[in-house]
């Protein structure tokens, strides 16, 4: 008779199962107890750092949660298992952390510095979620190491030194998890391509490696790349989207609808029961492109113009020489929701969490911008319907998707994720900067309406000293939390969400930020506004008028090419149109310390800038083609108003304003923050 002590049955051993019933098991687990199993034994230890274990969490936990990865992390055959481990292991840490909208947190100092000379920080970005690339003086190009503490390692992993100008774009596309390629401009109209040998995360470092590929001339502003081409906002000589094929030398320009490299589209619109002509035209000046695998999108202040790669590839492939240039027009011009007039255009390269639509959808395009009407971060998602004549698509925008706002006056920085899930902003007041954390709800909230605030901020790093610095670059890696805000300073603050902030850091007093941008080295006189008791008699008119042609006497330098906050750096900068500016006529200032309403003239056209009282806003005009200075000093002189003026209506990037109203107030304390 067989007893208990006699039973012979196997035990089950769970560290010597075959890996793909254990890969079954753990699928059960989440990454938190995963890692508490390594800890049971040598065994399972050895089987949860397998690479299918960390590929099947990734995938299982990160990616079909919709939570963000990195586009280089793919295929997740090709990622190494230390760097899975450790994306996934941030990926969670971060959902609690960064998403959970309920939870309020303090304002903590940052987690790490960087200290470089002051003014020399002319560009930066983050790369492989681990490298930050630092350009210093418009030259030296630094990789520093984010995995290391800045304690053990206080110097650049490596440096390149033969980029010639100021960096004004660029972009990374990846060849593998470690090795990818850096496209940048300079506004030396020279565009390079740089090769990167770069540890992943979660590797230990070996030294990093960079090579020259390859350099042309004549390009800025670059806004996308891919492998073979590289699209830029503008050329040496046009203010057009072109697009470079890197390899061959050809490009091909991206126009807009109309030949005028500043309007375009005619509209009749209705107000109240008045039919009015009005030129609501579009600029074409391209504010984002984004290269896809069959379509091209321009993002322009009004509208996104759509281009079939195929047409592009085919005036590409047809150039007889290098110095070939071709043009293409757009198949579909989107006007944007209610004529909107949209400013910090920016593609969203990965699919958002929070859109209505769950099903995947390829080739749908994912655009935000700040509507300047209503001061929302929205977003707009053109969707490809139905194939139409010659078998070309056709796009339509979904409903708008209001993402936060109305924005903050004092937002001196802004960058998105790549899925748009997250964001980081820079808010500078005249007592302190902080660095904020944003999370768009991806929990079902449609995002159909605007509500009267909707700043989403979860989270709050204080820039030590704030109050004496102001704010030069942001830089954001969605996936790991990891943002890098550089100040004029010279310091450069790492905020990493896990890991803990910096002790006390000792005052400092930065000495040059009377010169807060190498691009523009002439700096205003304090104070800018030189008082007068009385109207001013206009130079032109001789008789006492609200309007005058004084500038040197009200603000001295203001008309210097090289002037920052000047009229050419407001139109290079603010507006985004190249060309050296000048004010000719402005409304004498009594109650502000600033012109309301001045006239500028850009080569043959003339501009219009109105400021709102107190706010510090900005609106602009681009009078209609024919309008000369003449012209508009004949119809004041005549009793006329600006608002009698055929004019279009320009986008106002309002970031660099308040980057020089910040400066303004730390140089001069008196200033009431305002351009």
């Amino acid at each position: 008779m067989a007893t208990l002590q006699d039973d012979k049955a196997p035990k089950f051993d769970l560290a010597n199962v075959p890996l793909d019933i254990f890969l079954d098991i753990v699928r059960f687990l989440d990454v938190q107890h995963t890692l508490r199993l390594r800890r049971v034994c040598r065994s399972l230890a050895h089987l949860t750092q397998s690479h299918s274990v960390w590929a099947a969490m990734a995938n299982q936990h990160v990616i079909q949660q919709l939570l963000p990865w990195p586009t280089w992390a793919l295929p997740l055959s090709v990622v190494s298992t230390q760097t899975l481990e450790v994306l996934c292991v941030r990926a969670i840490r971060l959902l609690g952390w960064w998403d959970d909208v309920k939870v309020s947190r303090k304002s903590v100092p940052p987690s790490g510095c960087i200290l470089r000379p002051e003014n020399s920080v002319t560009w930066l970005s983050i790369c492989l979620s681990r490298w930050l690339v630092v350009q210093l003086n418009g030259q030296v190009l630094e990789f520093w190491d984010l995995e290391n503490t800045l304690e053990t390692c206080p110097s650049p992993r490596a440096s390149f030194d033969g980029v010639d100008g100021i960096i004004n774009g660029g972009r990374i596309f990846h060849d593998s998890p470690e090795n990818c390629t850096l496209v940048i401009s300079t506004r030396s109209d020279l565009a390079y391509a740089l090769e990167l040998r770069l540890s992943g995360p979660g590797i230990p470092a070996s030294s990093a490696h960079v090579r020259l590929v390859r350099s042309w001339t004549g390009y800025s502003e670059l806004l996308d790349a891919t492998s073979d081409l590289w699209a830029f906002a503008r050329t040496c000589t046009k203010q057009t989207a072109t697009i470079l094929h890197c390899l061959s030398g050809r490009s091909v320009n991206l126009v807009g609808t109309e030949d005028d490299e500043l309007v375009g589209l005619f509209r009749i619109t209705l107000f109240g029961h008045i039919a009015k002509k009005l030129l609501r035209k579009q600029r074409n000046l391209p504010g984002a492109i984004q290269i896809g695998h069959q379509d091209i999108a321009v993002a322009r202040s009004h509208s996104l113009d759509i281009y079939s790669m195929e047409s592009v590839m085919s005036v590409l492939n047809n150039g007889v020489s290098a110095a070939t240039t071709g043009a293409v027009r757009p198949f579909q011009s989107l006007a944007y929701p209610s004529a909107w007039t949209g400013s910090g255009l920016t593609f969203v390269p990965n699919r958002p969490p929070w859109l209505r639509s769950k099903a995947p959808r390829e080739d749908d395009i994912y655009l935000t911008l700040t509507e300047d009407e209503i001061g929302y971060s929205v977003a707009l998602v053109a969707h490809k319907e139905t194939e139409r004549g010659a078998g070309e698509p056709s796009y339509g925008f979904e409903r708008p998707y209001y993402l936060f706002g109305p924005e903050d006056p004092w937002i001196a920085a802004l960058s998105w994720g790549d899925s748009a899930r997250r964001a980081v902003s820079v808010i500078g007041e005249a007592t302190y900067v902080l660095l904020c954390g944003i999370s768009i709800p991806s929990n079902g909230d449609p995002l159909d309406d605007q509500w009267d605030n909707m700043d989403r901020i979860v989270a709050r790093w204080r820039i030590p000293h704030g109050e004496k610095d102001f704010t030069r670059f942001l830089a954001f890696d969605e996936p790991t939390g990891r943002s890098v805000v550089a100040m004029a300073s010279g310091h450069i603050w790492i905020a990493d969400p896990t890991i803990h902030p910096v002790g006390s850091v000792a005052p400092f007093n930065p000495a040059s930020l009377i010169y807060p941008d190498p691009a523009w080295p002439l700096t205003r006189s304090s104070p800018w506004l030189r008082r007068t008791e009385t109207r001013v008699l206009d130079e032109d008119y001789q008789e006492i008028s609200p309007w005058t042609s004084a500038v040197d006497e009200f603000f001295t330098d203001k008309n210097r090419p090289n002037s920052f906050g000047g009229a050419t750096w407001f139109v290079n900068e603010v507006l985004h149109i190249r060309g050296t500016a000048e004010v000719f006529q402005f409304t004498v200032p009594f109650l502000t310390e600033y012109a309301v309403t001045e006239l500028i003239r850009l080569d043959e056209r003339v501009l219009i800038i109105g400021r709102d009282y107190g706010m510090g806003i900005h609106e602009a005009w681009l009078l209609t083609a024919g309008s000369t200075v003449e012209s508009v000093k004949a119809h004041l002189h005549a009793g006329g108003t600006i608002g009698q003026l055929s004019k279009i209506k320009l986008a106002v990037d309002e970031l660099p304003t308040r980057q020089f109203a910040l400066w303004s107030h730390r140089t001069e304390p008196n200033n009431p923050l305002h351009l």
